[in-house]
């Protein structure tokens, strides 16, 4: 407060001119209030806007007295000051003032066009600083404090805005562009840093959430509702928006482009996710020749393509970082907001989006920065999309490793730069030349499995990851193997373009190797983790323990014989067992074919499939929890039972075994119900 009032930097002289503000205040303590004695004491000082102050309960005037934040009620050490949200956070991205899917209007204002994931967030300004500093009585003590910005600033402006676009063979028409972060905002931030040793601010200054105060991902999203479509195509056939210069009040901006921004709490990224995306979302509609390109009544909002932001000159994951408090973030370059002078969007015409970053005093300096990365980019993700951590960033760090059972149902996300949508992708050895590659890539004009693939632009393309369970010699004692994937950007000629790469190094574990008591049966290989397991994607650690199954049904008449083979028994099984006894069983789901493949279930064809993978026989399961019983690498549930693929002469019963609490694996095995729930893990012949 200045004079009773509060203190306005922007009706300073000089102020947006790249000067600091400045003012003086006087504190005065009534020594019938407060007794200050020598020493060193920290002071701190806020700086609001008109809407930060109610956003964070950080108020000022007559009735503050009442609301004081906690950091400043008797007790409370500056040091743990923080902002935090004071209102009910929504847990969706706000409606636009009317619905986006009904109306239709000549023009809309900005209040209409832009909404927030938290408007109070959004457009709340926020500044602290703080100064330590030694006091003595009856003097005057100075003490200078430079306020910065405790929050991010993000700002989108973008070009070539898509009309429609398709998912498979269904259109969508695009009503809106969101820019989402990675996960929930936070809802909290520091007013004061910690200090490391060395005396500096720590750079671990990112807030957090707060219980019962989730904030959506949604930082803004522009209503394209109201606007129509150019009339010429573009060279692919694809339909682009036609957005008027002036339809957002008192800002001038390029033709054909949208433009918006809002202040965010610092945040650190420590998943796999891009920070920023800049997401496209509409909904179905008819295209047919004399539709009227209508909206297809009933159709849901869905998200119809994203592009990650990526952080240009980060040389690794560069669309994963964390946002800073006191620096914009750039998707795009407006310097005026009264002028289009310098203006440079982000196109849309590509896959992937440019990030800048830059000290918020530096945001009118005028520097030309590249659009778009020149190195196409690839991530590998699972059959849901989510992205594996593959490689390890460094020395120690965790990282994914897959296990040694195959797979068909991961993908490899390919970004194309767009100055050179042409690529190359291709699936090299590690070690031994001579090997043959452990991952193919899917081939859609052959509809086959290959390891050299050419595409054009952004695909998903799926991989074949095969199996792995090879008997260790003196020669090949090796825990894991790698390949490398290379994606290399290719010239219209076809040549490869030099500097313009990426690679992605892939391991995979072997099986676990057990020896048959007998050696009559040579080896079985035997997967890492219980059949059901979920592990984290990132860090490869188990969150979620193997599901339980039950070998069959009472009326399951059957006996499997093999004592030593799984798949033997499971070929004796489906060749005496009925349909309805078969589906759903453990000695059925644990069977695949080469790769993953997932064997049939219709019982005629069910009978010409060997499986590749199956569920071991009791001496097999035996061998495997008395060899690996003390080996933490085999995930063994102690004190629960494991399926065998043998059932009991008894109908009602299978064979199951189980390592004791105490580590101890009996020499005999159990009978128990074929309904029971217990665990099962895969095995193999190993060669």
């Amino acid at each position: 407060m200045k004079d009773g009032a509060p203190w306005d930097p922007s009706k300073e002289e000089g102020y947006g001119q790249g000067q600091p503000q400045t003012e003086t205040f006087e504190l005065l303590l009534p020594q019938d209030q407060i007794a200050m004695v020598p020493g060193k004491y920290m002071i701190l000082c806020v700086g609001l806007d008109d809407a930060s102050g109610d956003t964070y309960g950080l108020t000022y005037g007559a009735d503050a007295a009442n609301k004081q934040p906690e950091f400043a009620k008797p007790g409370a050490k500056l040091s743990e000051a923080q902002a935090v949200l004071a209102k009910e956070a929504p847990s969706e991205p706000m409606p636009y003032e009317k619905d986006p899917t009904t109306v239709e209007t000549d023009k809309k204002q900005d209040k209409e066009l832009i909404a927030y994931g938290h408007p109070d967030i959004a457009h709340s300004e926020l500044f602290a600083g703080w100064q330590a500093f030694d006091f003595m009585p009856d003097n005057l003590n100075v003490v200078e404090v430079e306020l910065r910005r405790r929050v991010a600033g993000v700002l989108c402006y973008l070009s070539d805005i898509p009309y429609k676009l398709n998912m498979g063979n269904t259109p969508y028409r695009v009503t809106e562009v969101r820019l989402n972060l990675f996960q929930e905002q936070n809802a909290r931030i520091g007013l004061t840093r910690e200090m490391t040793r060395e005396g500096k601010p720590s750079l671990q200054d990112f807030g957090g959430p707060v219980d019962g105060k989730k904030v959506c991902q949604t930082l803004c999203k522009f209503d394209l509702k109201s606007f129509k479509s150019r009339p010429e195509q573009t060279r692919s056939g694809d339909l682009l928006y036609s957005i008027p210069t002036g339809h957002l009040e008192g800002r001038k901006q390029l033709e054909n482009t949208i433009l918006m921004g809002a202040y965010a709490l610092p945040i650190q990224n420590n998943t796999p996710d891009a920070t920023l995306n800049v997401e496209l979302w509409g909904y179905k509609y008819d295209d047919a020749p004399g539709s009227d390109d209508q909206i297809v009544a009933g159709s849901e909002l869905t998200r119809i393509k994203s592009f990650p932001a990526i952080y240009e000159g980060k040389e690794s994951t560069p669309e994963i970082y964390s946002l800073h408090p006191n620096m914009i973030y750039h998707i795009g370059h407006k310097l005026e907001g009264d002028n289009t002078e310098g203006d440079y969007p982000e196109s849309l015409a590509g896959t992937k989006v440019t990030v800048e970053a830059g000290p918020w005093q530096e945001v009118d300096i005028p520097v030309e920065f590249p659009s778009v990365p020149i190195v196409p980019l690839m991530s590998l993700r699972d059959k849901d999309g989510n992205k594996y951590k593959v490689e390890p960033e460094e020395a120690g760090e965790k990282y994914y490793i897959f296990d040694c059972i195959g797979s068909r149902t991961n993908h490899l996300e390919i970004s194309a730069s767009i100055l050179y949508e042409n690529w190359k992708l291709t699936a090299v050895p590690v070690g031994d030349a001579s090997d043959t590659p452990w991952i193919q890539f899917w081939d859609e004009t052959t509809s086959g499995y290959v390891t050299e693939l050419t595409g054009t632009g952004g695909k998903d393309i799926y991989i074949r990851m095969a199996d792995y369970a090879s008997v260790p010699d003196w020669e090949n004692k090796r825990e894991t193997r790698k390949i490398r994937l290379l994606l290399e950007a290719l010239e219209e000629n076809g040549s490869v373009v030099s500097g313009a790469s990426s690679d992605l190094y892939v391991e995979q574990y072997n099986a676990l190797i057990v020896t048959l008591e007998d050696d009559s049966d040579g080896y079985r290989g035997f997967s890492r983790f219980d059949f059901g397991t979920k592990r984290n994607a990132v860090t490869g650690d188990i969150v979620a323990a193997g599901q339980t199954l039950g070998w069959g049904y009472w009326s399951s008449l059957v006996v499997t014989e093999n004592w030593a083979d799984g798949k033997a028994n499971y070929r004796e099984f489906i060749n005496k067992t009925w349909i309805d006894d078969f589906k759903g069983s453990a000695i059925q789901v644990c069977a695949l074919g080469e790769a993953g493949k997932e064997l049939e279930i219709d019982y005629e064809e069910a009978k010409s499939e060997d499986p590749f993978w199956f569920l071991p026989s009791i001496v097999a399961l035996r061998c495997f929890l008395k060899q690996y019983k003390d080996n933490a690498d085999a995930n063994i549930e102690r004190g629960k039972f494991y399926w065998s693929s043998n059932s009991a002469g008894y109908y009602k019963n299978a064979l199951a075994t189980k390592i004791d609490r105490s580590g101890n694996v009996d020499d005999d095995y159990y009978r128990e119900n074929k309904e029971n729930a217990y665990y099962a893990r895969q095995a193999c012949h190993a060669q």
